[in-house]
């Protein structure tokens, strides 16, 4: 689907060409590197002459595989749970991981699916290339080669400083160049480079493949007919993300809801204030003024005097009796 819109004959060619090569090559190299000698410590000095007469080897050599096998006996408790859970996500992350992920890969270009599988399955892609650490194991390897001796030299420290004149004299001939007590040279091997190449290789395939797996849906549509330049470009101005149906059916009832819910508040509001104002009213009309009422008082007052009749007038007084007489 993403040759067949607007592109030609030989980018078509090309780009099945490229991606055919990149994923074939990362599976193999990723396999070979990983079974390959990667890295490898010789310990020198005294204690690398002194090692072979215990009988103990002073060159080791580890690959991804073998290492994960020699983490336990680096361990005082091997069968702890710590120790075999770092097995596991060690070679989970550092092979395991990685081999899954060119595997979906190749699936994904070669084998025709149904748009909804190769969408799930170009996610699965993703997630999968998100906990691949073949990158991270190889950095880790370069790093501990450049600082392995120069941290050996400072657990060491000056600890054995009173052996150097000794050994210089008596053991030059026997220990060789490395004249002190302990030291520690990492080597690269060949399984590191054939490794750092895969992962190079893997990493290209991967972006390429993800960009042309996403051109590819997007594109795809009109019931398996390929879209034209023109219709790719009205389908991605159109809308770019693909709508969910139910999303979109949820987010139309939230939004429906909150209309609903915003539209009581202004019933209930409105009806409040209508409320209040009627209340207001019927206080203001049962609550005389002050002013009006001490005129009609007066009114009253003076209606009432002139509405009261007059007195009738009082009896006469008897006469007074002279008390002298």
């Amino acid at each position: 689907m993403y040759c067949a819109n607007g592109k030609s004959g030989i980018i078509r060619l090309v780009t099945r060409i490229v991606l055919s090569v990149l994923l074939g090559l990362s599976l193999v190299l990723i396999i070979l590197g990983s079974a390959l000698k990667t890295f490898s410590f010789d310990f020198v000095g005294l204690v690398g002459w002194v090692l072979p007469m215990l009988g103990i080897d002073p060159h080791r050599e580890y690959s991804v595989l073998t290492l994960n096998e020699e983490v336990p006996g680096s361990a005082m408790e091997p069968n702890s749970f710590t120790i075999r859970f770092t097995q596991i996500v060690f070679i989970m992350t550092a092979f395991v991981v990685p081999f899954l992920h060119v595997l979906a890969m190749i699936v994904l270009f070669f084998v025709p699916f149904p748009r909804k599988v190769q969408h799930y399955l170009r996610y699965t892609c993703e997630i999968l290339s998100a906990w691949a650490c073949s990158d991270v194991f190889i950095i880790s390897i370069i790093a501990a080669v450049l600082e392995i001796q120069q941290f050996a030299g400072f657990m060491v420290g000056d600890k054995c400083d009173f052996l150097v004149p000794y050994i210089e004299e008596y053991l030059k001939d026997f220990i060789g160049e490395y004249s002190s007590c302990f030291e520690v040279v990492a080597t690269l091997e060949s399984g590191c480079y054939v490794l750092f190449i895969g992962t190079i290789i893997y990493t290209a395939a991967h972006l390429l493949l993800s960009s042309v797996t996403e051109a590819g849906l997007r594109t795809r549509g009109n019931n398996g007919i390929p879209m034209t330049k023109e219709e790719v470009k009205a389908y991605l101005s159109k809308d770019k993300k693909p709508k969910i149906p139910k999303l979109e059916k949820k987010k139309e009832e939230k939004k429906e809801e909150k209309k609903k819910e915003s539209t009581f508040a202004a019933d209930a509001k409105s009806t409040q204030n209508s409320f209040v104002q009627s209340v207001s009213t019927l206080t203001i009309a049962a609550t005389p003024n002050d002013m009006s009422y001490s005129e009609e008082g007066d009114e009253r007052t003076e209606s009432s005097v002139d509405d009261l009749e007059a007195p009738e007038a009082a009896a006469p007084l008897p006469p007074t009796v002279d008390s002298t007489v």
